[in-house]
């Protein structure tokens, strides 16, 4: 399954089972999908910079357009659930902290990057579409972008600011959306269209930030977008990294 990487949160066209928090599905990962997008992470590993500069950060991609990063604090939890064989065996896993976007990237985040022209010793990996979503709007999340364009996007802002984001791993994910919680979703055992845009909310994406934010202030964890994971597809945890890293 080395083609195929994991997206997690469900989507606008998700039923209430694939928006659970301990959900996970495989996507080729050249495929693009009007119901797939992501957001950015960044780690302590590899950056140079206070702890605090790193994890509390706002990344300034034009005078405009910005991505705002919150603090997801260290921890340990239980990956997983004992509702499908692919969230099994339920494991504990202990993270550092890193930081996460608030929101699901936007097609106008998108687009600034998208835009970039490289400065001296940057070096783009690929062509990036300013201009990819099904569905238009500055505040939508963009989608019908793959797991190639979603990592060449974090390189980007990597080069630019020197510090490493990426997409998180399946576990920084999971850690980040359940926010302390142990229940199906981030706020309880039921999902109503208060919570999220799921199956039949709108038949489109909304808008970032439209949903109440989870218990860190992560928006969107749940429903809207699927989201791009950095790891491999495994069909379930046996031999799962226990550090929070991704997992090839």
């Amino acid at each position: 399954m080395a083609d195929f990487r994991i997206t997690r949160g469900g989507s606008w066209v998700s039923i209430p089972w694939d928006c659970r928090s301990a959900c996970r599905y495989d996507h080729h990962f050249d495929h693009r999908i009007e119901y797939v997008g992501f957001r950015v992470c960044c780690s302590l590993q590899g950056n140079n910079h206070p702890i605090n500069s790193i994890i509390n950060s706002t990344i300034n991609l034009t005078t405009m357009t910005t991505i705002n990063m919150l603090a997801i604090p260290a921890g340990t939890f239980e990956m997983g659930s004992a509702m499908s064989p692919s969230e099994q065996p339920v494991h504990p896993v202990s993270l550092e902290a890193f930081s996460m976007s608030e929101t699901l990237i936007t097609q106008a985040q998108w687009r600034a990057v998208a835009q970039w022209k490289p400065r001296d010793g940057e070096c783009w990996g690929m062509e990036l579409d300013p201009d990819p979503s099904h569905f238009k709007g500055d505040d939508l999340p963009v989608e019908c972008v793959n797991w190639k364009e979603a990592m060449e996007f974090c390189n980007r802002i990597s080069q630019r600011t020197g510090r490493h984001y990426t997409l998180p791993s399946e576990a920084q994910w999971e850690y980040a959306c359940r926010a302390g919680s142990t229940t199906k979703y981030p706020w309880g055992d039921e999902i109503t269209h208060e919570n999220a845009n799921f199956w039949d909310s709108h038949h489109s994406t909304t808008p970032v930030g439209s949903y109440p934010p989870n218990a860190w202030g992560l928006r969107d964890m749940i429903g809207n977008v699927w989201e791009w994971i950095r790891d491999r597809w495994h069909s379930n945890y046996d031999g799962a990294p226990t550090d929070g890293s991704a997992w090839e």
